[in-house]
């Protein structure tokens, strides 16, 4: 019985330690500026007359990252909403947000060389009334060859004194 355990555990012993030389050479290697093209959609919880609901809105966006040396870097991330909607602010007053775009200056962090977590302030600008955000995201970039990359990314955005929404986006970058 211990022969059939130490068979089966074996590869998956040696192939955890094995990697662990490999994350190190990829943390060097990924280090340095990357951009990132980001389509979403913006899920924005919404009460209206009937009740509430949930709108979702497509965005474009455009992140710009530097990586450190390490697990720490810095990003800009800025989202286009491209739909004109409308969520209730209080009981009687509703606000119109017409193509807004939301920028946020991130703190970024790796959890694994492919996972980062990311976080920030930020502002959303839009004609009628700017709102000042905090973002709080998660990211895995898979990467593809040296330096193009596929990355599944995750965010929540608290619009102070205002409406909260959540993303869900693709990303296509690559590394300079």
């Amino acid at each position: 019985m211990r022969l059939f355990f130490a068979i089966l555990f074996f590869p998956i012993v040696s192939n955890v330690f094995g990697q662990k030389a490999q994350h190190l050479h990829e943390q060097s290697t990924q280090d340095g500026l990357h951009l990132t093209f980001v389509i979403s959609h913006t899920f924005i919880p919404e009460t209206t007359v009937e009740g509430k609901s949930t709108i979702a809105v497509p965005s474009f966006g455009f992140d710009v990252e530097y990586f450190f040396p390490g697990r720490f870097g810095v990003g800009l991330h800025n989202d286009l909403e491209l739909l004109i909607y409308e969520v209730k602010e209080d009981e009687s007053t509703f606000i119109q947000r017409e193509f807004p775009v939301l920028l946020t200056a991130d703190l970024l962090y790796k959890l694994r060389p492919d996972l980062i977590i990311f976080g920030g302030p930020g502002i959303e600008l839009e004609r009628e009334r700017d709102i000042p955000v905090v973002r709080l995201g998660l990211e895995y970039m898979a990467h593809i060859g040296e330096t193009l990359t596929f990355s599944p990314i995750l965010s929540y955005d608290y619009r102070i004194n205002a409406f909260n929404s959540f993303s869900v986006g693709i990303g296509i970058g690559f590394g300079l």
